[in-house]
């Protein structure tokens, strides 16, 4: 047989399962058919370009009765293949949302499309609005067939992320498409099965107060690696692909999306690995970020190394709307953050969360830095000055390359605020600063008497810091590490332990005092 082929590209489940190729496939079926066995509504938020898509395919392939696509796969002898749906796909991913009558235009157009494809004369479709056009679909699609249709909704959530950096649009764009999923749920004796995808949950006060006949299965176990890759699928359906590679490198930088289940790889990460050569890259963060989520951490005050550590209470994943947007959920919801653990307390879930993998932590701080400190990629050269420093363990150089970055900071990202005199500021521009150079590095971590604001661990040496702003005595950073202990978790390992205490003048806004001693 011939080697595997990378499917790098390819959303269809027919195109993946041509005779004709080799193309790798997970086999998902199983996961699948217990999702649509029965009839309903379901709704599944997953990051982008996380396999949404080629699950849709799948289920259209499977309804449609395209058995000679499943073979050698779970599902090929499990399904009742006799009986065929006429299946509906609406995507949203290029959809025009300058305005509520553009959007409304292109789902008539998503209809007709769909009405033309089942042999239908539009002309016989159409009805004066859009919601009165896609019931009168349904029921016709219902009397030609002899048979409820399947509908598939991919990126529903689309139009409003594509403007959630502009004014009004948002409110405008969730509103239309709360009132075109609200004549879903009145076609509900029409339908035989819907699945709704995307990566933002609107609150049931917002669009899915439209859908809310939909059953959200996001975080449903059952449903945790129905996309993405889990690790023992890794290591038995990739062939030979992985030869060569070390795994647990691999499961560091790519794995750790967890739905409450088994963790998951995003397949986006791991296909472009193979199809490079093994090499160890930010793949997946590389495809874009979102405007507004980098408009949100400028214009917001947050705890930015704590973000990581964050709590989410199950009502706040189901309360994110246009007008009431967290950022810890967003991060949730877009893949920067993942859950560690669900914690019962009293009557309430709560999730603690966690930075999913190596890719996350590495781009997530380099993004935080960009927006603290509105310094670009042409600083690189300044954090592998830093990271020289560290690994030589030279304190001059480090001293330097802190006070070299400082002085960088354009004046007008202080102007109208008052982040200079604001300890936790200077130290999140630190920590995203070190972080993103890619150390092994914790802020505020716990020790007996207290918490350290930063520990960086080179693997050869610790630094255990602490930061001040504007204090009166000079030496008092470097005092508060000793008279509190925060060194001491770290002795007798047989590494280097430093400390450095540094403190920051707000009317210069750079290194005052940078103190260090070292501790064998």
């Amino acid at each position: 047989m011939d080697p595997l082929k990378l499917p790098l590209g390819i959303q269809t489940f027919s195109k993946l399962r041509d005779s004709k190729t080799n193309f790798l496939y997970v086999d998902k079926t199983e996961e699948i058919h217990n999702l649509i066995s029965s009839e309903g509504y379901f709704f599944l938020s997953r990051p982008r370009r996380f396999g949404k898509s080629m699950l849709l395919s799948t289920i259209d392939a499977i309804f449609s009765g395209k058995q000679e696509l499943f073979k050698g796969l779970w599902i090929y002898d499990q399904w009742d293949w006799s009986k065929q749906f006429p299946v509906i796909r609406f995507d949203l991913s290029g959809i025009n949302n300058s305005s509520r009558a553009a959007l409304e235009q292109e789902l008539l157009l998503i209809i007709r499309a769909n009405a033309e494809r089942f042999g239908f004369d539009f002309r016989d479709i159409e009805r004066p609005t859009l919601n009165a056009t896609l019931r009168h679909f349904l029921i016709s699609l219902e009397k030609k067939f002899k048979a409820k249709a399947v509908l598939l909704i991919d990126e529903y959530d689309k139009p409003i992320q594509n403007t959630l950096d502009k004014e009004e649009l948002p409110i405008i764009m969730r509103d239309a498409l709360r009132d075109f999923y609200s004549a879903i749920k009145s076609s509900d004796d029409h339908l035989q099965f819907s699945l709704m995808t995307g990566i933002t949950k609107f609150g049931k006060m917002g669009l899915f107060s439209g859908a809310n006949n939909y059953t959200d299965i996001s975080l449903n176990p059952k449903y945790a690696t129905i996309v993405g890759f889990t690790h023992e699928e890794l290591l038995q359906q990739f062939g030979n692909l992985f030869d060569g590679a070390d795994m647990e490198k691999v499961r560091e930088w790519y794995n750790g999306y967890n739905f409450l289940g088994n963790s998951v790889y995003n397949p986006f990460d791991i296909l472009p690995f193979l199809d490079g050569g093994h090499k160890f890259k930010n793949y997946w963060w590389q495809t874009g970020q979102t405007n507004f989520l980098i408009n949100l951490l400028q214009t917001g005050s947050y705890d930015l190394p704590q973000v990581g550590k964050s709590r989410i209470t199950e009502e706040q994943l189901g309360a994110f709307d246009v007008e009431n947007i967290k950022l810890e959920v967003l991060l949730f919801q877009a893949g920067y953050l993942t859950i560690e653990r669900e914690v019962n307390v009293g009557a309430r879930i709560v999730y603690q969360m966690r930075i999913p993998n190596m890719e996350i932590a590495d781009s997530l701080n380099s993004l935080f830095f960009r927006v603290l400190s509105q310094l670009d990629d042409e600083h690189l050269h300044k954090r592998i000055t830093a990271a020289e420093a560290l690994l030589f363990q030279d304190m001059e150089l480090l001293e330097t390359s802190l006070r070299t970055m400082f002085s960088s900071i354009a004046h007008q990202n202080y102007t109208g605020n008052q982040l200079q005199k604001q300890e936790g500021y200077y130290a999140a521009v630190a920590y995203t600063y070190f972080r993103s150079i890619g150390f092994r590095i914790n802020a505020e971590e716990a020790s007996a008497q207290g918490r350290a604001d930063l520990v960086i661990d080179t693997g050869q040496s610790i630094y255990v810091i602490e930061f001040k702003v504007d204090a009166k005595n000079p030496g008092e950073a470097l005092r508060q590490i000793k008279d509190r202990g925060y060194h001491e978790p770290y002795l007798g390992q047989g590494l280097s332990v430093y400390l450095i205490g540094i403190h920051f003048n707000s009317e210069q806004k750079n290194v005052d005092v940078f103190d260090w001693e070292l501790i064998k």
